[in-house]
């Protein structure tokens, strides 16, 4: 799914003229540090659409739009309500979120997944960790154009109140994997080119490596495996492959699980119920 979507454009857009959506009817125009109106659309605790224009600063876009499309439903109702409002083929992809659920728990993708070229790992809460409750983490730096978020989705629901905290949630059984790209890590800039992400995978850098059990008596393996679970795959990887030879040292002790294609392939089938007939 598409589950964040910041855009701009060098329209300045009538709010006025903004139609109401089905079913959504919190409606509210709130103060903005840098614009001087910003309108906010949410059903319960949703998010649906915030439009910011008439900018402040001259170093500003007239107008940013910030989308959750996964709340729409579909494509073609975010075009023909923007269609209202601004010219679409103005609109400019500034970040995008792509994202899919799996049912593996957080502690999982933690021990066994990686990123190629990212080696930064940051666990969202340091001292939650270390009481052995890890809810997410970061893979690469947060101000790189494209940051993996990975995170206990069922802990997310419960903690921002769209559900209450009990065992019916399965909390620590689904796990979310966001690529979050900005600048020159979108590849399809311009807003009606998104159904093109129909053939372009996000996750193909992504690598889902397992501890081989025929060799789990094995004192290396052994060892590996403490470290791992201690500071996680990343974490161990960029220790142990000071010569990019951890797969040449290591590759006895761990297996290759095709995982990439099933990220691919869930993100493909969601996309294809947004979009529909849409090619843009």
């Amino acid at each position: 799914m598409i589950d964040k979507l910041h855009l701009k454009t060098q329209d300045i857009v009538n709010l006025d003229k903004l139609p109401k959506i089905d079913s959504v009817h919190n409606y509210a125009q709130v103060p903005d540090a840098q614009y001087r109106k910003c309108i906010v659309i949410r059903n319960g605790s949703k998010h649906f659409l915030t439009i910011k224009t008439l900018p402040y600063l001259n170093n500003l876009s007239p107008t940013e739009i910030q989308l959750n499309p996964s709340n729409w439903g579909s494509f073609s109702l975010i075009k023909n309500t923007l269609n209202k409002i601004t010219n679409l083929e103005a609109l400019k992809v500034l970040r995008i979120d792509h994202a899919v659920d799996i049912e593996r728990p957080i502690e999982a993708t933690f021990y066994s997944l990686r990123v190629k070229h990212k080696q930064d790992c940051t666990v969202f809460n340091e001292n939650m960790f270390k009481r052995g409750v890890l809810t997410g983490y970061y893979l690469g730096s947060k101000s790189s154009p494209e940051l993996y978020c990975i995170y206990d989705k069922g802990f997310q629901l419960s903690s921002n109140g769209s559900c209450k905290r009990d065992k019916s949630h399965n909390l620590g059984t689904r796990t979310r994997i966001e690529v979050r790209q900005k600048k020159k890590k979108i590849l399809l800039p311009n807003f009606l080119d998104l159904p093109k992400y129909q053939e372009i995978s996000p996750f193909n850098n992504i690598e889902w490596l397992e501890m081989n059990n025929l060799m789990e008596n094995d004192e290396r393996s052994q060892a590996l495996q403490t470290l791992i679970r201690k500071d996680g795959l990343t974490n161990v990887y960029q220790q142990l492959n000071n010569h990019n030879n951890f797969k040449r040292n290591y590759k006895m002790l761990m297996s290759q699980v095709s995982f990439s294609d099933e990220l691919t392939n869930s993100y493909w089938c969601n996309l294809g119920q947004f979009f529909g007939d849409d090619n843009g």
